[in-house]
């Protein structure tokens, strides 16, 4: 049994300064934006833009590395888009049938009904082992809500957990297991790809997602972190690990991501040094551990708002680990 206190503190701190600081009310969920890829995020308030000192003094230490990384080159380098894992790992629903489309889903979870949106792609083949994405809304979403941008390969089946209760915070007894439980799942139906089970999150479900990593880095082969932070009280795995988080981000504030960032660079060992790569102004660490990059993306504005420019990169990003 994996240390639940700890997330919900680290959790708790962050619900507590969202609701004590948000000037402009409704959820954390970001505003609705569509690209070329795919649709990022649902609609939302994109307010939240109180300061709290407290969120900002809550996590364990504020190890800054700041944005201005060391470059050993001027040049911007287009993340690879390539597969380059091993062989997949079919779970055992492959060979099922399966109905295409989106659906939302009730499991029993440590006595608690918790619910998830499964969405199973039109180019569904029950016979090809298809990667898994993770979407961990914000506070106030909903997973059905919640959308990977496209670029996997192939098809995606994606998964929108909701936390509990309905529109709260990633803050309760048994996410963790709540997150197995749906793998098993899904696993004795559909046609997974065990190699390539990823997750992206956002402002609340950004800490969810850094929990995923550091607690099932055995589970998932990457994560995405937009405007979130560390969940702390774990001694984290190694993951690929890609972190977003704007410089005057007021509602989860950039001393957050600055230590997310120097979280991931220690678990991976990865140097200080960067190389750029698109889009501006991501980088990417040299010398993490094989198969483990970390990649910052740290824009000057933005606030509390997703970059769809940086979310858009990753599917195909993760199509390269």
């Amino acid at each position: 049994m994996l240390p639940r206190p700890p997330i919900r503190h680290a959790l708790s701190s962050l619900v507590l300064s969202l609701a004590c600081g948000d000037a402009g009310g409704g959820s954390d969920d970001g505003g609705s934006s569509t690209t070329e890829a795919g649709v990022t995020m649902s609609t939302g308030a994109s307010g939240n833009t109180g300061a709290s000192t407290a969120a900002a003094t809550s996590m364990s230490s504020d190890a800054s590395t700041g944005s201005d990384d060391a470059s050993s080159d001027g040049g911007t380098t287009e993340p690879s888009t390539t597969t380059t894992g091993g062989e997949p790992e079919p779970s055992d629903g492959c060979g099922l049938p399966a109905e295409v489309g989106a659906v939302t889903r009730m499991i029993e979870v440590a006595g608690q009904m918790r619910t998830f949106t499964v969405s199973i792609p039109d180019a569904y083949d029950p016979e090809v082992p298809h990667p898994v994405a993770f979407g961990f809304h914000g506070l106030g979403g909903s997973g059905s809500g919640y959308y990977i941008p496209g670029g996997l390969d192939p098809a995606p089946i994606v998964v929108g957990p909701d936390a509990a209760p309905a529109g709260g915070a990633w803050n309760t007894t048994g996410d963790l297991e709540f997150v197995d439980a749906i793998l098993a799942t899904l696993s004795s139906e559909l046609c997974l790809d065990h190699a390539r089970v990823f997750a992206s999150g956002y402002s609340n479900g950004g800490f969810m997602a850094d929990a995923v990593a550091c607690s099932r880095a055995d589970v998932f082969r990457g994560v995405a972190i937009m405007e979130g932070g560390s969940a702390g009280g774990f001694g984290c795995g190694q993951t690929a690990v890609w972190i977003m988080h704007n410089q005057d981000d007021m509602t989860v504030p950039i001393s957050y991501g600055d230590t997310l960032h120097a979280q991931w660079i220690a678990a991976n060992g990865c140097a200080e040094t960067t190389q750029a790569i698109a889009p501006s102004p991501c980088v990417v660490h040299d010398g993490c551990s094989a198969g483990n990059p970390v990649v910052w993306c740290s824009p000057a504005t933005g606030g509390h708002n997703p970059n769809y420019d940086a979310a858009a990169a990753v599917p195909a990003w993760w199509n390269g680990l």
